[in-house]
């Protein structure tokens, strides 16, 4: 009995020294094992000891850090002959439009000799209240543009009035050949609306009786004297 345990006071100074000498190569913290727990192989021990070390050598996963992606841009042009319009204020709107290459062409064939006599514009048409089919506007203006313009701000001086926008060529003699045509749009207006709704009108002994409980009066009658309860 006292032999196998000198022999085990022996093996545990030898472990001692080996996780030591690990400990200060390996400058690593020393795993908390109970002497008990080991086996008695030094060998064993050695390869246990070696194991335990290399798994303590990155304690803590490493996440990879996020890339910030640089934002894309929007595309230029989308392959679409479209216009669109969309209200600024009271009196002016703006309009930002795409004319695909083959609608030019299409243009150029249309007007054919009359093309070089032709400038390419914008006809803003005045729908307020109308149901508008391309003719019957009650009012328009053209703005002079060249094929390289895809955006303009338009004043209408007109507030809580409709506009359509068109993009196309005006020909000298005042005909409009269109490219393509805008959604209607109207303006907000300046100030407050002299239109009143009267269904929510309130009636004059609704609003005293209101006017008395709200106080804590008790209903009170347009014909009560000031200060009077009833």
């Amino acid at each position: 009995m006292k032999k196998k345990e000198g022999f085990k006071k022996r093996v545990s100074r030898k472990l001692k020294v080996i996780v030591k000498k690990a400990v200060r190569r390996r400058r690593i913290k020393k795993p908390a094992l109970a002497v008990s727990a080991l086996p008695i192989s030094i060998g064993e021990n050695e390869a246990s000891y070696e194991t335990t070390i290399e798994s303590s050598k990155y304690p803590y996963v490493i996440k990879p850090k996020f890339v910030r992606q640089m934002p894309v841009e929007l595309p230029r042009q989308y392959g679409e002959t479209k216009i669109t319009v969309l209200v600024r204020d009271p009196r002016w709107v703006y309009a930002y439009w795409e004319i695909t290459p083959q609608a030019f062409d299409g243009a150029r064939r249309q007007l054919g000799a009359e093309f070089n006599s032709a400038k390419m514009a914008l006809r803003v048409y005045d729908i307020s209240n109308i149901k508008f089919n391309g003719s019957n506007a009650r009012g328009f203006f053209d703005i002079l543009i060249n094929q390289y313009t895809d955006n303009w701000y338009i004043e209408t001086g007109a507030p809580g009035e409709s506009f359509c926008v068109d993009v196309g060529y005006v020909l000298p003699d005042g005909r409009f050949i269109t490219i393509a045509r805008s959604n209607a749009v109207r303006t907000p207006l300046e100030g407050p609306s002299d239109i009143t709704d009267e269904e929510w009108m309130v009636p004059e002994d609704m609003f005293a009786r209101l006017y008395g409980m709200g106080f804590g009066w008790g209903e009170v009658h347009l014909s009560a004297k000031p200060g009077r309860r009833e």
